[in-house]
């Protein structure tokens, strides 16, 4: 920067500084680089008499040439204004200072002048258009495809709206299907009206014209760089000529005029007429950020129609900007998620705070369940921390059934989701239900019930599921949250993975006080006079906080693979405003089952390593123990998270094993006391040097313990070449 010169106004300050260009000597003895960019730039810095709260705007000289990129729209009489920085200038002075935003005018000047202001790596920078008022949201997608070449405008209907009382800017949502434009297609289609609101809101079409093909059969490719200036009619065909679509244009303009001379809407002279029209360029390379050449390049005639028709190249024509139509690939780029073309379908049972929160914020990363099940209906208390809002519109709060709502408001985010009407637990004993809940390409099932019922219900539903299933839950009063993901090949499974969590809350007492606490975790709330709903007290906050790490959880499971032959556990501890996540992968069960009987038996690889370690431990003789974890009437399964080794004085010989009592029984309530009662004794387990069953002396070991149950024991055997057992039914079996 070379000099200075000040003048003040009432508003703003005006600086005009001298910025010295770095160029060849050969361009600096011609006196300009062949973009004609001169070795000394004057520009204008106009200072706002709030600065430094908000930074100067910008000005070249009036004859600096407008065919570079990074400019933005402004008439041709005004200076050019350049855009010196990706993003806002007002962010970097107050990140890095007035002298940042001068070092970034000087860099723009360079690379002006050397005509690097576009690099082909990078893109191809579209005209910028993002300080202009009026919006035209568009599928670039079916756009592109206008692009085939011949000279023919294309039609499409189009809703608009904009504040009357303002300066005008006015929103648009272009449709994707084109139409003939017939004698009585206005008529159906245009409509406007105003709101008591002073919103204007209407209905009408829109002209998008694309290049028509050369004598060779390809496109023309437009390499200039043209700013925007166009401002009427006449401007826009110089400039639709410019781009290769000139035909298309001015035929769809003819068109239009004649249609709507002969329609009954120009016996109202004054009657609005928003006519978005979108020219299509084809550039040399792809757009930044894109794979297409194509250019949107969008305007916006706002007239009576009377004027329309009447004006003809005089009428005003105003540049518009485009963003795109809200869409799940959309969704995702803002997301920062890899696009997925065909993503599996995947099913959420229970559509209450936790599921949808997850379904939303999922749904927001362009990637909602596509199908919802839930029977209930929303209730004003559940305003307190669902994810929907209620309709107040009635008084009553109310918003239907929680997986209809849900399905509406995921529409809202562009996606299509089944919402089921049923109870899950109706839906997984149904096969034509199932089918329906969980299509056979499932990614997986996400169970948000908090329904111990429906887990053992989805355990037992598992050969005719086809799909893993992921439990979220939240524990304690929002103290804690998991999320269980089963193996693809269901070992281990959900249960496995509750079983296990119990068992590491024995050693962990942060957890152990979260999954089980002192009092009950449920509260009976007061939801109205002579009803009571068992629920959670806890705040909108936590379930949301909770939601948004499990969000991100499932993801990055969509996006990496489901685990394929471990399960995964994520533990989430809340201690304050924190949160503290873990992660932990489950080993897959050991899975015996047994004969003549429904029953099975899981062993967690925790209890499997101990039974190993005990018999290693007491080499060449039998030894034993009792076994510990859960069981599940339901589905006739035992869950083994670990054991209870055999007091020292039990009989240990190579022929048999004798279990001593003395003691034990105040052993495993000691086990179970340490999980408040969530392990508890399963019956024992010995071992036999050779592959054998049980004998009669194992047979009557199994009942020294079944007088302490009244649910079944199991007998466990193991020896060299795996388990066998047997069940000793309970009291009331």
């Amino acid at each position: 920067m070379e000099n200075l010169s000040l003048s003040t106004g009432n508003e703003t300050t005006a600086v005009v500084a001298s910025f010295r260009v770095s160029m060849p000597s050969r361009w600096l003895a011609e006196g300009h680089s062949p973009s004609g960019v001169r070795p000394v730039e004057p520009v204008t810095l106009r200072f706002p008499a709030n600065y430094p709260l908000c930074a100067p705007s910008l000005e070249l000289r009036n004859d600096f040439s407008r065919s570079h990129p990074h400019i933005n729209p402004g008439p041709e009489d005004d200076p050019p204004v350049p855009c010196v920085v990706e993003g806002s200038l007002t962010e970097l002075l107050h990140a890095s200072g007035l002298e940042s935003v001068l070092n970034q005018i000087s860099a723009w000047l360079d690379n002006a002048a050397n005509g690097t202001l576009i690099d082909p790596k990078q893109g191809w920078e579209p005209v910028r258009r993002d300080t202009l008022t009026h919006v035209i949201c568009a599928d670039a997608g079916v756009l592109y495809g206008r692009t085939d070449g011949q000279e023919r405008p294309w039609f499409v209907g189009c809703n608009y709206w904009y504040e009357r009382d303002k300066p005008p800017g006015i929103l648009i949502a272009l449709g994707s299907e084109s139409f003939p434009l017939a004698r009585d297609t206005l008529g159906r289609l245009m409509r406007h009206g105003d709101s008591p609101n002073g919103i204007a809101l209407g209905q009408s079409l829109g002209l998008v014209a694309g290049p028509a093909k050369g004598p060779d059969g390809s496109l023309p490719v437009c390499c200039d760089y043209l700013p925007e200036s166009v401002a009427t009619l006449a401007d826009l065909r110089q400039r639709a000529a410019a781009y290769g679509c000139a035909a298309a244009l001015n035929t769809g303009l003819k068109l239009l005029r004649d249609r709507l001379l002969e329609a009954s809407t120009t016996a109202r002279k004054d009657y609005p007429l928003v006519l978005p029209i979108v020219l299509l360029a084809k550039r040399p390379f792809p757009l930044i950020g894109t794979e297409s050449p194509i250019e949107l390049i969008p305007y916006v005639v706002s007239t009576p129609i009377s004027d329309f028709c009447a004006n003809g190249d005089a009428v005003p024509v105003e540049p518009a900007s485009h963003v795109h139509t809200l869409s799940r690939n959309l969704l995702r780029r803002l997301s920062g998620v890899e696009d997925m073309k065909t993503p599996k379908p995947w099913t959420l049972l229970g559509a209450g705070s936790l599921g949808s929160n997850v379904a939303i914020s999922l749904g927001r990363m362009g990637d909602g369940p596509s199908v919802t099940v839930d029977n209930d209906y929303f209730s004003p208390h559940n305003a307190a921390r669902h994810a929907l809002l209620p309709d107040n519109a009635s008084g009553m709060g109310l918003l239907g059934n929680k997986a209809f709502a849900l399905q509406q408001a995921l529409l809202c985010l562009a996606q299509n989701t089944e919402a089921l009407s049923a109870h899950v637990l109706d839906v997984l004993a149904d096969p034509k239900l199932l089918k329906k809940a969980v299509p056979r390409n499932a990614w997986a099932v996400v169970n948000a019930t908090a329904s111990l019922a429906v887990r053992d219900a989805l355990m037992e539903a598992a050969p005719k599921l086809h799909a893993p299933v992921i439990e979220a839950a939240i524990w304690g009063r929002g103290a804690a949250a998991t999320l269980l993901v089963e193996s693809t090949d269901g070992n281990p499974n959900v249960g496995d993975m509750v079983a296990a969590l119990y068992e590491r809350a024995r050693s962990d007492s942060a957890l152990s006080n979260a999954l089980l606490p002192g009092g009950a975790s449920h509260a009976l709330i007061e939801t109205g006079q002579g009803c009571r709903s068992s629920t959670m007290a806890m705040p909108d906050a936590v379930v949301s906080q909770f939601a948004s790490a499990m969000s991100l959880a499932i993801a990055d499971l969509r996006r990496d693979g489901l685990p394929m032959a471990t399960g995964h556990t994520w533990i989430g501890l809340r201690q304050g405003i924190q949160v503290q996540w873990q992660q932990i992968v489950v080993q897959p069960s050991e899975r015996i089952k047994v004969e003549a009987s429904p029953w099975t038996i899981r062993i967690g690889a925790d209890a499997h390593q101990a039974i190993s370690e005990d018999i290693n431990r007491f080499p060449g003789v039998e030894t034993g123990g009792v076994l510990m974890g859960r069981i599940s009437e339901a589905t006739h399964t035992f869950y083994v998270t670990g054991i209870v080794p055999a007091p020292e004085s039990s009989v240990r010989r190579a022929d048999c094993f004798i279990l001593e009592t003395k003691g034990l029984k105040r052993a495993v309530e000691r086990y179970s006391e340490e999980t408040a009662g969530a392990l508890y004794c399963l019956g024992t387990w010995h071992s036999h040097l050779t592959p054998s069953g049980p004998s009669a002396l194992d047979r009557q070991t199994a009942e020294v313990l079944k007088e302490w149950r009244v649910a079944p024991s199991v007998m466990l055997i193991r020896h060299p070449s795996g388990y066998q057992a047997s069940i000793t039914e309970g009291i009331w079996q």
